[in-house]
């Protein structure tokens, strides 16, 4: 399976009402992890992951490409989604060791 590379932005703002405002932008916020690495708050867009979730299953290995920054391997550890209208609401990527 080839992986897809997937641009994001850092985010600055938390909580609530900040996800809220990403997510009617169509993306959805996400945290990036790992060993080696510093966590870092970031955007996807929400389209792009639906359509990699659904070609490639939920626990997909991706290319993330933050904007101004590296681009990093990472795996979709967990995914939250709407319980009414199964919108994603929130991802966590851990980085995968090379």
């Amino acid at each position: 399976m080839d992986k897809v590379t997937v641009s994001a932005q850092p985010r600055t703002a938390d909580g609530s009402k900040a996800a809220a405002d990403v997510r009617r932008a169509g993306q959805v916020p996400a945290v990036l992890y790992g060993k080696g690495i510093e966590t870092v708050a970031i955007t996807v867009c929400a389209k792009e992951m639906g359509r990699v979730i659904k070609a490639n299953g939920v626990k997909a290995e991706v290319e993330i490409a933050i904007e101004g920054g590296a681009t990093t391997t990472a795996r979709i550890q967990e995914l939250q989604r709407g319980k009414v209208t199964r919108d994603l609401l929130h991802l966590d990527f851990k980085a995968v060791a090379e």
